[in-house]
C-alpha cells in the first residue's frame, strides 16, 4: 500500500511540473516528457477506474455470485464470461468448463 501511495505521489508531482526554458535545452525537454508521461498516466488511470466500473456493473447484472467467489475479480470473471460465451448450456459438468478455459489436465510421463 505503501508503494502505491509514494507512486501516485510521484505521479501527481511529475504531472504538476512547469518546466522552463533555460540554459539546458535537455533539462527541458525532459522535464517536458516526465510531466506530459505523468498527465497521460492520470489520464489513463481515469479511464481505467471508469472501465472497471462499468464492467462490474454488466458482471454483477450477469452472474452477482460470480465476484462473491474467493480469488475472482472483475478481470477474472469478465475473461470467464467470455470464455463462456452466450450459450453456457453447452458446458456439462466442470470438465467441459476447463476443456473450454484450456485448463484440462493433460497425462504427463516422465518417460519410460
Amino acid at each position: 500500500m505503501f508503494k502505491n501511495h509514494y507512486k501516485t505521489g510521484l505521479v501527481s508531482e511529475a504531472a504538476n511540473m512547469r518546466p522552463r526554458k533555460g540554459s539546458d535545452p535537455v533539462a527541458y525537454t525532459t522535464n517536458m516528457v516526465i510531466r506530459n508521461l505523468a498527465r497521460r498516466i492520470r489520464s489513463l488511470n481515469t479511464e481505467i477506474k471508469t472501465i472497471d466500473q462499468t464492467l462490474r456493473l454488466l458482471i454483477e447484472e450477469t452472474t452477482p455470485s460470480l465476484l462473491t467467489l474467493h480469488g475472482v475479480g472483475t478481470d477474472t470473471a469478465a475473461s470467464l464470461l467470455v470464455a463462456a460465451g452466450d450459450n453456457p448450456d453447452r458446458l456439462h459438468s466442470e470438465r467441459s468448463w476447463a476443456h473450454l478455459c484450456g485448463v484440462t489436465p493433460l497425462p504427463a510421463s516422465s518417460g519410460k
